[in-house]
């Protein structure tokens, strides 16, 4: 029984360690996408791009919300990609488009809107991803693993633990 709930919380550990924190991805204008303020997407090039685009759609209920030094609050829209099954939502937060976890299909959308708004997709590590479409057949290949797209730290963290449980598992079953 101890084994069972020590694998349980493991699991816990690993399923908040992972959803919890999540890999964010940018449409900026900037160099890097802590430089966005400098060099912003403004607000009526995003309205515009909406306007444009009847796959995206603002919510009228979802949003983000932030307190500011002085102490007010700055509430952000979120925008859903509707064409998309899980309905990504994308937030124009100082400058850029955000988007947290973003995968392989919501990354092109994100090119195809860097283009129109003349800007390009920047992962928070620094990665540039390339402004070209890719082809139908490019975009049915078979994707990489999940795992593999996981920033460094994350397959590290999870290979530890699984070798923390694989351990644990022989000890319960071969003895010391």
């Amino acid at each position: 029984m101890r084994l069972g709930a020590a694998i349980a919380e493991l699991y816990w550990v690993v399923e908040t360690t992972t959803h919890a924190m999540g890999y964010d991805v940018f449409i900026t204008r900037a160099e890097n996408s802590n430089e966005s303020v400098q060099h912003p997407i403004s607000e009526a090039d995003w309205k515009a791009l909406l306007q444009s685009d009847s796959s995206l759609e603002a919510s009228p209920t979802d949003y983000y919300e932030r307190r500011t030094q002085d102490g007010r609050t700055e509430r952000f829209q979120m925008v859903l990609w509707t064409a998309h099954p899980d309905r990504p939502p994308f937030m124009l937060v100082d400058g850029a488009v955000q988007i947290k976890s973003p995968d392989e299909a919501t990354i092109q959308k994100m090119v195809e809107m860097a283009g129109r708004l003349r800007a390009r997709v920047v992962g928070e590590e620094g990665e540039v991803y390339p402004m070209e479409q890719r082809s139908h057949s490019q975009l049915s290949q078979p994707a990489k693993p999940a795992f593999m797209s996981w920033p460094l730290w994350k397959q590290l963290l999870a290979a530890f633990l699984l070798g923390c449980v694989l351990l644990a598992l022989k000890l319960l079953i071969f003895g010391r």
